[in-house]
């Protein structure tokens, strides 16, 4: 949808035909963050960033990639922990890094695929929301 003027457009006028208030919108980017320069990031994020929308750029598990997405101004950033070692304190060190970085770039941080047992950890580390991990085994 951000990738055409249409897209943006149909999701914009989409808005203004409810004349109550319409709640909150929240946009997900998936896949563009890693190779998108974090001004074209910035850009499509200004298109919906208002009191009433609201962007989640889900980034790959790189402290780097975390850091220049300060620039990008978005409300979360959301990191999938399925790959990410968290499951012994050294390498929690590691994971806590990653979820501060991402803090110093966004209001929020979501971790998806956390184990449930480093919640309180990753909370102070500066997570606001977690998704968490089945911890079933999976059979193919």
């Amino acid at each position: 949808t951000v990738a055409t003027s249409h897209g943006r457009f149909g999701l914009l006028y989409a808005g203004l035909q409810h004349h109550d208030a319409p709640g909150l919108l929240l946009i997900e980017v998936t896949g563009g963050p890693e190779t998108a320069p974090v001004e074209a990031v910035a850009e499509t994020i200004a298109h919906f960033e208002t009191e009433r929308l609201g962007v989640i750029l889900h980034i790959a598990p790189d402290i780097g990639l975390a850091q220049r997405m300060t620039a990008a101004r978005a409300r979360c950033l959301a990191i999938d922990f399925a790959g990410v070692d968290h499951e012994s304190p050294r390498a929690w060190a590691n994971a806590s890094r990653l979820i501060a970085a991402a803090r110093q770039a966004a209001p929020g941080v979501m971790l998806v695929n956390l184990r449930p047992e480093w919640a309180v950890a990753a909370h102070d580390a500066g997570a606001t929301h977690a998704v968490f991990a089945r911890l079933e085994a999976l059979s193919l």
